[in-house]
């Protein structure tokens, strides 16, 4: 992780999803996050890799 981290607005803010949303791809474990005490913080890298179309992940475009 580099540079500055995101937190469940900010991410929802940058993808156009909602704030829970992120949060259960969190807590599947399906979006990397980090805790700091309460706080939640998000890697921008992470978060657009997450947010790509399942097939773009798997190396699957067309």
């Amino acid at each position: 992780m580099t540079g500055e981290l995101l937190t469940y607005s900010g991410a929802a803010h940058r993808t156009g999803l909602s704030v829970r949303t992120l949060e259960r791809a969190v807590a599947r474990g399906e979006l990397e996050a980090v805790r700091l005490g309460r706080s939640v913080r998000i890697d921008p890298s992470s978060l657009d890799a997450w947010a790509r179309p399942t097939a773009t992940r798997e190396g699957l475009t067309t």
